[in-house]
């Protein structure tokens, strides 16, 4: 499905936080406030709409859990998504209720460039094991 198949799901709150798995090497320091930033293609899938959980239906641990290999939680609310044109669905799988999906302007579905970016500008990394300092523990 593409960007005009599919309805913006309203049950689903701006303030509600959406969680992505990201490698913690598609992370970098943001000069103006030493914090992890994710990249901007963190939120782009040349092929789909982005995949993300819905933190209120997990948890960070059950979240952190999903996938294989070290990774960090890219954090941003729906209503960022929103904001920047962008719509959010809830689509549920049996191994993970929480799932949704964030529909852009991509021709594939997912965020174009432009969407991407103004979302990384705007998300916050989540590590697991915590970050010490601005380093995660794993890239130390």
């Amino acid at each position: 499905m593409l960007f005009n198949d599919v309805s913006d799901d309203l049950t689903i709150a701006n303030e509600e936080k959406l969680w992505r798995l990201i490698l913690p090497r598609h992370t970098s320091i943001d000069e103006n406030t030493g914090e992890l930033r994710p990249w901007t293609g963190n939120f782009q899938d040349v092929d789909d709409p982005l995949s993300v959980d819905i933190s209120s239906l997990t948890t960070l641990e059950e979240t952190f859990q999903r996938g294989s290999g070290e990774k960090v939680i890219a954090e941003f609310t729906a209503g960022i998504a929103r904001e920047v044109g962008c719509k959010v669905i809830k689509d549920p799988k049996p191994e993970n209720e929480s799932h949704a999906l964030v529909y852009g302007h991509h021709k594939k579905g997912g965020p174009t460039g432009s969407e991407a970016k103004k979302i990384s500008k705007k998300s916050k990394v989540i590590s697991h094991p915590p970050c010490q300092g601005n380093k995660l523990f794993f890239l130390l």
